[in-house]
């Protein structure tokens, strides 16, 4: 019987040499995916996944290029905001707002700055 369905939200992350299984289960000793799920304790449908992956991009996994949320202000910005408040420590949010459009050509909100 394939792998129980976890709830939503928790999901499972397979490594690289497990996908690789996958893959050698389908094409060298030709099972199929049901058999393949019941093996390896998988739900089918990541067995499918992983298996049309490999036959568009011939790769088990995509690579992530990033992790995380992005910057909300380059780090550029960030250093001078910094020193601007070093230097003059009174400013006033809608002031740095101002020189970050300036000289930066920043748009943040005054939130952000903050």
């Amino acid at each position: 019987m394939p792998h129980k369905r976890k709830p939503a939200g928790k999901r499972q992350h397979y490594s690289r040499d497990l996908k690789q299984r996958v893959i050698y289960q389908a094409q060298v000793l030709g099972n199929s995916s049901t058999a393949i799920a019941i093996s390896l304790d998988m739900p089918i449908r990541v067995v499918q996944r992983i298996i049309k992956l490999h036959r568009d991009t011939g790769d088990v996994a995509t690579e992530c290029t990033r992790h995380g949320r992005y910057p909300l202000m380059p780090a550029a910005a960030v250093e001078f905001m910094l020193a601007l408040l070093q230097h003059s420590p009174d400013l006033y949010l809608d002031e740095i707002q101002e020189q970050l459009l300036t000289l930066h050509q920043v748009d943040i909100s005054l939130t952000t700055i903050w």
